[in-house]
């Protein structure tokens, strides 16, 4: 009787043992997985910063910002061919004007 139970005893750890032996595998296979996750992450956002535009890109981009600049300078009400024009005085009155209304109206 004894020997059956120790017997059962070294059958009950070996079948611990095998569990704890299977659940170390799992986190070890999963802990890889993650660590390759974040290193392929990693390798994307270095590739991408990383990445020399090529001149023809930069070209492609250079004229839709020119046209931007135009498109806002000529559609501003207070544009002047001159950066250093008295007009930019003219919005600041504009935005004063504007504060004074509000204040008014609010009140």
């Amino acid at each position: 009787m004894e020997r059956f139970e120790s017997q059962r005893n070294i059958a009950i750890q070996c079948n611990l043992l095998q569990v704890s032996i299977e659940k170390k595998s799992i986190d070890l296979q999963t802990s890889d997985l993650e660590k390759i996750e974040k290193r392929e992450k990693r390798e994307k956002i270095e590739d991408f910063s990383n990445k020399k535009f090529e001149r023809s890109e930069i070209n492609l981009l250079e004229p839709i910002d020119v046209e931007l600049k135009k498109c806002s300078l000529s559609n501003h009400p207070n544009s002047a061919p001159s950066l250093f024009d008295d007009s930019k005085k003219n919005i600041f009155d504009e935005v004063e004007n504007f504060q004074v209304k509000l204040k008014k109206s609010s009140a």
